[in-house]
């Protein structure tokens, strides 16, 4: 049975998309996410050296989520938060090392993979 061609376009781009969000969370430019976390962070003089970040690929979990602060000038942090369920909610996470950790704490930035914009901090209690 020959499939009608608006089944088979929707076929091919069901299977795009799918390939795109395991790529965007299977290979991550490191160097790019540390680069759009410096510029998130107001380029903040108290890190140390904003190229080595340390960035990863973490499972957040819903009262994880929940918990990251989202400034008020980042008004599409909430949408972005709520599409991490489109990836298995994995979020990037690039941490930066602050000169006075035991009072600051490191600088922390997370990252919604699929769609490469912020959705919170880590907020040092």
């Amino acid at each position: 049975m020959r499939l009608k061609k608006p089944l088979w376009i929707t076929f091919i781009l069901v299977i795009l998309i799918g390939a795109y969000i395991v790529i965007s969370t299977t290979f991550i430019n490191e160097k790019a996410y540390m680069k759009r976390a410096w510029d998130e962070s107001n380029h903040n003089k108290h890190i140390i050296n904003w190229e080595e970040g340390e960035v990863s690929t973490n499972s957040l979990q819903d009262k994880n989520i929940k918990q990251l602060f989202i400034p008020k000038r980042n008004t599409f942090a909430k949408i972005n938060r709520s599409l991490l369920w489109i990836n298995g909610n994995k979020a990037v996470r690039v941490l930066f090392h602050t000169d006075n950790e035991g009072l600051i704490g490191p600088i922390t930035v997370y990252f919604n993979p699929f769609t490469k914009q912020v959705i919170g901090y880590d907020v040092k209690e």
